[in-house]
């Protein structure tokens, strides 16, 4: 290959990784969403791989989480318990609603997760930054109280940076194969 067909190629790379970037960002960030959400939903880990606690077991009146159940057998269980003159922890209201208590998982409903959206919020020649933020009040509230409970529950642990760090790589070597 000549010098000129080689600098005319790495110019077609770089103008496709250009193009390309916003796009991939918005993917490469999706992903890095989707990381954070299975470690916190499957191992209750925070990034540094510590675990981040234990459901509360201290009672309230059971009069407390009415209407705060995902289902109606758990709103069903906090009314007996209510009527019945007893106290509700939050970890029983998790038990009551069929939901995992052996760790924090900062699932209830799911809602809060299932409201995270990712944004480009800047995008130049040299470039792109993607945003993660719940698309909701009610999402932005509950984020908020875990992110100060918990710490920044969005953080990536340094495993989930090297994952990407290697997806970004097969975007540029995928660009890279498709010109040389």
């Amino acid at each position: 290959m000549l010098v000129k067909e080689f600098s005319r190629k790495l110019n077609l790379i770089k103008n496709d990784l250009i193009k390309n970037r916003p796009n991939e960002t918005f993917l490469i960030t999706k992903e890095a969403l989707a990381l954070i959400r299975r470690r916190i939903q499957n191992e209750g880990k925070d990034a540094a791989g510590a675990q981040l606690g234990d459901y509360s077991t201290n009672e309230l009146p059971a009069f407390f989480f009415f209407g705060k159940s995902a289902n109606a057998a758990g709103e069903a269980k906090v009314r007996k318990a209510a009527k019945e003159g007893e106290g509700v922890s939050y970890k029983e209201l998790r038990q009551f609603n069929n939901r995992p208590t052996d760790k924090v998982d900062l699932t209830f409903t799911g809602a809060m997760w299932r409201e995270m959206d990712v944004t480009i919020i800047g995008n130049t020649t040299t470039e792109s930054t993607a945003e993660i933020t719940p698309r909701t009040e009610r999402s932005k509230k509950v984020a908020a109280y875990n992110s100060k409970r918990y710490g920044d529950i969005l953080r990536l642990s340094k495993d989930e940076r090297r994952m990407l760090r290697l997806a970004n790589l097969a975007r540029v070597q995928k660009s890279i194969r498709k010109f040389l």
